[in-house]
């Protein structure tokens, strides 16, 4: 996991991958064509969808979202992939066809309980959700959807 001075990084791996970064002030951008470039921006969120499996979470808070290459992402010069993204209940909702991404509107840095991916392993739907703290937790909870935990 990249640390930078100033910046933390975590990832969260659930059949695909996140780069997680955090920064501290107030970001206010506006959402972009999420078609254009693979970018969606939500107020102190970013995200930046570079493969159908493969999307780059970054939270800033003063507004200075990180466009240096990371370990997960060196190289973004390529075309960003067709995916829907919308506005659902309150809830910024990527689908890349491959996994959903759920994250909460204007709930603050990336957390197991504003953000998650939902997708099929086999004949399984399982969701993982970024975990930090100490001790340091496995970098992602994968679990079994039951009927009372898919909305």
């Amino acid at each position: 996991m990249p640390i930078r001075a100033g910046r933390a990084g975590a990832m969260l791996a659930a059949g695909a991958l996140f780069a997680l970064s955090a920064t501290a002030g107030p970001a206010r951008a506006e959402t972009p064509d999420p078609q254009a470039d693979g970018t969606v921006v939500d107020g102190d969120a970013r995200f930046h969808v570079l493969t159908p499996a493969l999307i780059r979470l970054e939270y800033a808070q003063d507004g200075k979202f990180e466009d240096r290459p990371t370990v997960n992402a060196v190289n973004r010069a390529f075309d960003a992939p067709a995916y829907p993204s919308e506005v659902e209940d309150g809830y910024r909702v990527i689908r890349t066809g491959e996994f959903t991404l759920r994250h909460k509107l204007d709930s603050g840095p990336f957390t197991q309980d504003n953000t998650e991916v939902r997708l099929e392993a086999g004949d399984r739907q399982v969701t993982g959700h970024p975990q930090f703290g100490e001790p340091r937790p496995p970098a992602c909870s994968v679990r079994s959807a039951t009927p009372s935990s898919v909305s």
